[in-house]
């Protein structure tokens, strides 16, 4: 067998669709992707991989009534023998549920007895499934009933978490001081929306992007950006400005594609945008988000020591002419799930962990979930991997800020601008206002449990104005609200500010 490669078995290849082949990676101790090269043939799914240490497999699998959530093996390491696809994939959350009540435990936690009775039942589970690999229809049975025990622990666990988290929270104080709202769009204010934002925001983003300022050099677009400002002093609402610069195709604009080679002459345009932008807003915006930090395509080609000296320029320039107000760089895919193809890129925690050691003027670090797009999108992941992640960012020793942006819809959107698409059937009955919906009420209780997490903005604008991902915001074409507003809105009338 020739060495890098690892070998699984996959009784059942409807669990496994050629779309999860493609967005396999691997992973070691730490969240951060390994290329690989995986192919479906003869039943076995093939990983290649250069050298041959110890790894996880991460893969999207189809589980009953879950949908296709990305899930991990435990660590494998390579043999002759092929594994047990299922049954590894079982192993890996049996393995994590277990770690993480543990690690709760020591900080208090009271788990629930059905949560504890769920993964009793799926250790059971999974230890019938380990001793049956002889019979491979009998241990892959096991192995999917182990792996939906699991997950359903690992849910209920998730849940004590966050109640038990939130309730002492609420101890300290009665409603969160947590930045909370949603993008305004690119349209001054709509009469008819204005009740529904101002219900979910106490901080609404203005996006005053590069790209949608200066669609024509020299020529600014900012009336509409304006009248949104004035609007949310209206309300008594915070402006969080930006992203100002945006490190790709959605954030660049256009002409500025004739600089492509000159990076001193982009860095100077940069510093000219931002410097407009700053000086004409400058005691009417609370927060400056200066940079997002993006690894998807982009027409200039920039390397990443080309991204940061960008990134560094926009944070000095903002400051230099609002000495006062925070500042905030993003990060999209905030797991690194491009690194899959990109064998020698850098991880956005590695990007982020320079530039906090750089003491640059950063007051927070942003994490752009795009959850359930594809392609450059973010997987679509458990509650446990989701505090996870936070866990791991908030290592960095910095605020977080949450952007969010979640589909509403799998079919096609003429109106939206970016060229990825809501990924169909990763959501268990697809993506829909009920399961845009769900998925805040599954996801954002579990933001707000968590102390690093300062500030929670929905991202997607409007479905009935321009926007960038399809069906990713909190109104649809005809611009009535929808079902995933109503329940930001309640959030936040429990819990915060």
């Amino acid at each position: 067998m020739p060495v890098g490669q690892l070998r699984f078995i996959v009784p059942d290849p409807a669990r496994l669709s050629e779309r999860a082949v493609q967005q396999a990676f691997l992973s070691g101790l730490d969240p951060i992707p390994n290329a690989c090269r995986a192919k479906l043939t003869g039943g076995e799914l093939l990983v290649e991989r250069d050298g041959y240490e110890s790894t996880k497999l991460n893969v999207p699998w189809r589980i009953d009534g879950r949908g296709e959530p990305l899930m991990a093996t435990a660590t494998v390491v390579q043999r002759d023998r092929p594994y047990l696809l299922p049954l590894e994939l079982a192993r890996g959350k049996v393995n994590q549920v277990r770690n993480q009540l543990a690690d709760w435990l020591t900080l208090g936690l009271t788990p629930s007895d059905k949560a504890t009775q769920r993964l009793a039942e799926a250790t059971r589970l999974f230890t019938r499934a380990a001793v049956a690999q002889h019979d491979v229809a009998e241990a892959t049975a096991g192995s999917d009933a182990a792996l939906v025990a699991a997950c359903e622990a690992g849910d209920l666990l998730s849940q004590c978490y966050v109640d038990q988290a939130l309730i002492t929270r609420h101890r300290q104080t009665a409603k969160l001081p947590v930045a909370f709202g949603a993008s305004l769009g690119h349209l001054e204010p709509n009469p008819a929306k204005s009740a529904a934002f101002a219900s979910i925001c106490n901080t609404a983003v203005v996006p005053l992007t590069w790209r949608d300022v200066v669609s024509l050099e020299e020529q600014y677009l900012w009336d509409a950006y304006l009248a949104q400002i004035a609007w949310c002093k209206e309300h008594n609402i915070n402006v969080a400005a930006g992203p100002l610069i945006r490190l790709d195709d959605r954030g660049f604009p256009d002409w500025l594609s004739l600089w492509q080679s000159d990076i001193d002459g982009i860095l100077a345009f940069t510093a000219e945008y931002v410097s407009h932008i700053v000086r004409k807003l400058r005691g009417q915006v609370a927060l400056w988000h200066a940079a997002s930090y993006a690894a998807r395509h982009h027409t200039l080609g920039l390397k990443d020591e080309d991204k940061l000296r960008i990134i560094v320029r926009s944070l000095e320039t903002v400051r230099r002419h609002d000495p006062d107000a925070p500042l905030i760089v993003s990060f999209d895919q905030p797991w690194g799930e491009y690194l899959r193809r990109v064998p020698s890129g850098y991880a956005p925690i590695q990007v982020a962990d320079h530039l906090v050691r750089s003491s640059l003027p950063i007051a927070a670090l942003g994490l752009e979930l795009e959850v359930g797009y594809t392609p450059e999108g973010t997987y679509h992941r458990d509650a446990l991997e989701l505090g996870k992640i936070l866990d791991v960012w908030s290592s960095l020793g910095l605020p977080l800020y949450i952007y969010l942006t979640v589909p509403s819809g799998e079919t096609p959107d003429a109106a939206a601008r970016s060229k990825a698409h809501a990924a169909a059937g990763v959501m268990s009955g697809g993506w829909s206002p009920e399961s845009q919906a769900r998925w805040v009420r599954d996801f954002v209780p579990l933001l707000l449990a968590k102390p690093a997490v300062q500030g929670i903005a929905w991202l997607g604008s409007p479905d009935d104005e321009p926007h960038d991902l399809p069906h990713g915001g909190l109104f649809d074409a005809n611009g009535k609200p929808k079902p995933a507003l109503t329940a930001l809105a309640a959030l936040r009338k429990e819990h915060v500010l």
